[in-house]
């Protein structure tokens, strides 16, 4: 289990605030020379049978950076290059108040790679998907698909910028 921050505002999402991630078996690879120079590159992240919450509030915080000063580092140097994350049998929820958007999903052989930053965040995430739910502006776009979907999103300054957003299903 991996819990939001404590200063994260979790009141907005009906009891789904408190925790990021959580899942039955998890496998971390890493190279120990890179964490001896601060360097934290995740080589491999497989997680299975979980589910995740990635979360905004109204006031732009988020559920996501759990990172924080210990007051002799300097945090903005601080970046987690993620090369392969593979999750398998996971449901997500992404509930970005700010923008308006919720996206309920089921994700099977699903695959994410990126960059996270204290100033911003870059990810590429493919593979195959049940969408219950894709809400914008409070508007359903899609409910009940399975599917192949492929996002390249970057969040950055308050604000979220889709690269590339693809959902294929047989039947849409």
């Amino acid at each position: 289990v991996a819990l939001s921050p404590k200063q994260f505002d979790r009141s907005e999402f009906r009891g789904n605030g408190d925790t990021l991630l959580k899942a039955q078996k998890i496998f971390l690879e890493f190279n120990l020379r890179d964490l001896l120079h601060k360097r934290y590159r995740v080589q491999q992240i497989h997680a299975m049978l979980g589910k995740a919450w990635i979360l905004t509030a109204s006031d732009k915080t988020s559920n996501y950076h759990f990172w924080k000063s210990s007051g002799k580092e300097d945090t903005a140097r601080f970046v987690l290059e993620m090369q392969h994350l593979r999750f398998n049998g996971f449901e997500l929820l992404v509930d970005l108040k700010p923008s308006s958007f919720v996206l309920r999903a089921g994700l099977d052989k699903f695959n994410i790679k990126g960059r996270l930053s204290n100033e911003q965040i870059n990810f590429h995430l493919n593979g195959e998907s049940s969408i219950y739910s894709l809400v914008l502006d409070r508007k359903e776009w899609i409910s009940g698909k399975d599917g192949v979907i492929e996002l390249e999103m970057e969040i950055g300054g308050g604000r979220y910028s889709l690269q590339k957003a693809q959902f294929r299903s047989s039947d849409l």
